[in-house]
């Protein structure tokens, strides 16, 4: 009766050693991937195209990572897939650094996820960050009003110098002449013409001048608007909203006359002084504020509108004291005058992670006080 009594109990021991021996064993299955073989990039201002060219038929998912919902393709057993991604969402993020003759390089980037099967997450699924430089002229400001604008002064220019050359025969020729490179030097402006948008760290540069592309929670984070603009041609930002990439959540941080919604959001932009760079004017508007997120996104998406004016634009006094009406009246210079021109959307993205936070959420304690 004793040895009846105990064999239950060898024989729970004997299936539960099977089982540790079983789960071994598979904790050490050979991962077989599915090699990338080649990535080709095509991008412009507006469209991120990529295709990945793998060793073996694909029947998967590629999609911008934490946008597997929205912004994917599926594979269909061929080596090949194409993503085609909006540069306004999806986590794509812009970049801009000098090259080594002076020339400015523009590049967007994205996190790719390759996974080998449409439902499932597997240990065999891969991550890989893709890159592709913009043509500066793709990346030019495309506004017929400020083109009319500047097309306005260069003739009234040429004007100016033609009732001063019509004495002489020679001055006639010099002014053909001149004429002819005023027409080729605003053309040229018009091309250079660009306002983009970075978010960095507030000490964005590390020891290898290369640019950190995350942010925790809580950290000074800064929004840079940079413009290389025409000579003639001011601006300002206004309109600013925070949102997840999808349209699904979204925050409004500057109003359309550029003054903060709430300052421990993110304040006011600053305005720097003007550097002249070959036929445009060069400046930067900062603001340094604690990064944030959405509780569900990784990623958080800045959108923008860059007002265009005939000259200075005229800055608001953003004082919480004075009502609409009397903000719209007072300006910072009294000798500022606003002509609007056009409006360009700028936008741009940034990780920003917060481990503490995103563990609270998968906690009971959360999910009970948001029922």
């Amino acid at each position: 009766m004793a040895h009846l009594h105990h064999l239950p109990y060898f024989c729970l021991m004997e299936v539960t050693l099977a089982c540790v021996v079983f789960a071994s064993h598979q904790l050490h299955l050979p991962v077989v991937k599915n090699e990338i073989k080649s990535l080709d990039v095509i991008c412009d201002a507006n469209t991120f195209n990529t295709t990945v060219t793998l060793e073996h038929p694909f029947k998967g998912m590629v999609s911008a990572k934490d946008f597997s919902r929205n912004c994917y393709t599926y594979g269909t057993l061929e080596n090949t897939v194409t993503l085609s991604l909006p540069t306004s969402g999806c986590g794509l993020r812009l970049t801009s650094k000098v090259g080594k003759n002076g020339e400015l390089l523009m590049s967007y980037s994205v996190f790719l996820s390759i996974q080998q099967d449409r439902h499932l997450h597997q240990i065999a699924d891969q991550e890989i960050r893709v890159s592709c430089q913009i043509n500066d002229e793709q990346f030019s400001v495309r506004s017929k009003s400020m083109v009319k604008e500047i097309e306005h002064n260069s003739m009234e220019n040429s004007r100016s110098r033609s009732g001063r050359m019509r004495q002489d025969n020679i001055w006639k020729s010099q002014f053909d002449e001149n004429k002819f490179r005023g027409n080729t030097r605003h053309q040229e402006s018009i091309k250079a013409a660009k306002v983009w948008m970075e978010i960095v760290p507030d000490e964005a540069e590390t020891s290898d001048n290369s640019i950190q592309d995350k942010l925790q929670v809580g950290e000074s984070a800064k929004l840079i608007v940079k413009s290389t603009l025409p000579v003639d041609i001011g601006w300002k930002v206004v309109d600013c909203n925070a949102h997840d990439g999808l349209g699904d959540s979204s925050q409004k941080l500057l109003d359309e006359e550029g003054c903060p919604i709430d300052d421990q959001l993110i304040p006011q932009p600053s305005y720097g002084p003007i550097r002249k760079v070959s036929l445009t004017r060069y400046q930067e508007a900062t603001s340094i504020f604690p990064a944030f997120k959405f509780p569900d996104r990784d990623r958080l998406h800045l959108t923008c509108m860059i007002v265009l004016c005939r000259g200075p634009c005229k800055q608001v006094n953003c004082n919480k004291n004075l009502s609409s009406n009397e903000r719209e009246g007072k300006t910072l210079n009294k000798e500022d005058s606003e002509d609007t021109l056009d409006q360009i959307k700028i936008f741009n993205s940034v990780e920003v992670l917060a481990p503490t936070v995103n563990e609270y959420y998968k906690t009971k304690d959360y999910k009970i006080h948001k029922a």
